[in-house]
C-alpha cells in the first residue's frame, strides 16, 4: 500500500474545506509535493499527491538510472535508484535551479514512482512512471547517505513548477519544516508560554523566585 503524505492530506483537506465553503476547484487541478529534509547524516526526499497531463505534451518514454538531482539545472527525480522506464512530458514552467550543486549524484535507496522535473535539456520536462494515467495518485521516495543538503548544493526553498496556465503544479520543498514539524514547535512553544505565565502569576501573589511553590494551586489563581 503506498503511503500518501502530508502533500496529498493538504490536498484533501483544501478540498474539504472548499466544499463546506461553497467552491468549486478546477477538475484540471493536480498538486505532487517533493519535500527534501535532512535526516541524521542522510538527505531523505518523499513525493505524493497526483499529476493532470492536462496543458502537457508528451515528448517521449526511455530508461532512467533511478533517483538523482542536478541542482543547478533544476532536476530532482524521486523514486526507485535502479533503471527505471519513464515517460515524459513538456510544458512546464520551471522556477531555474535548485541550488549550485553542479551534479548532486544517485540517490543510495529509493521506492515508489519515478517522478520529478528535468530542466537540463533544451526543454524543460515532466518526469513520469512509463504508462502513467493522468490523475492517478503518486508516492515515492528517496535516500542520499552520508551528505547534506548543502553538500548536494541544494539551496532551502519552495521551489515550483506549473503548466496548463499555471492549473497545475509540483512543488519542491528543500528544508522546510513539514506542517507535523510546525504543529509540535506550536505545541512547545505554547506549553513554555503557560509555564511563564504561571511562574509569574505566583510571583504576584506573594511567591518569590527562590520560594517553593506548593504543590497544588487553584486553577482560579493562576488565570
Amino acid at each position: 500500500m503506498k503511503h500518501i503524505g502530508a502533500a496529498r492530506t493538504a490536498a484533501i483537506a483544501l478540498a474539504i474545506l472548499a466544499g463546506s465553503a461553497g467552491l468549486v476547484l478546477p477538475a484540471s487541478a493536480s498538486l505532487f509535493t517533493i519535500d527534501v529534509t535532512q535526516q541524521g547524516s542522510n538527505v531523505v526526499a518523499t513525493g505524493s499527491g497526483s499529476i493532470d497531463l492536462t496543458g502537457l505534451t508528451f515528448d517521449g518514454s526511455g530508461d532512467l538510472g533511478g533517483s538523482f538531482t542536478e541542482p543547478t539545472f533544476g532536476v530532482l527525480v524521486v523514486g526507485p535508484a535502479q533503471i527505471t522506464a519513464f515517460d515524459s512530458y513538456r510544458g512546464i514552467t520551471a522556477p531555474g535551479s535548485l541550488g549550485p550543486g553542479a551534479l548532486g549524484g544517485g540517490a543510495s535507496s529509493g521506492s515508489g514512482d519515478l517522478v520529478g522535473p528535468d530542466i537540463a535539456g533544451p526543454l524543460p520536462v515532466l518526469i513520469v512512471p512509463k504508462g502513467y494515467a493522468s490523475g492517478d495518485l503518486l508516492s515515492d521516495s528517496a535516500a542520499w547517505d552520508s551528505t547534506t543538503l548543502s553538500i548536494l548544493g541544494l539551496t532551502p526553498g519552495t521551489y515550483t513548477y506549473t503548466w496548463d496556465s499555471g492549473a497545475d503544479s509540483l512543488a519542491i520543498n528543500i528544508g522546510v519544516p513539514e506542517p507535523a514539524s510546525l504543529t509540535l514547535l506550536a505545541s512547545a512553544l505554547f506549553g513554555l508560554g503557560l509555564v511563564r505565565r504561571r511562574k509569574t502569576r505566583l510571583r504576584h501573589l506573594g511567591w518569590g523566585k527562590g520560594d517553593a511553590v506548593p504543590h497544588f494551586v487553584p486553577p482560579s489563581i493562576l488565570r
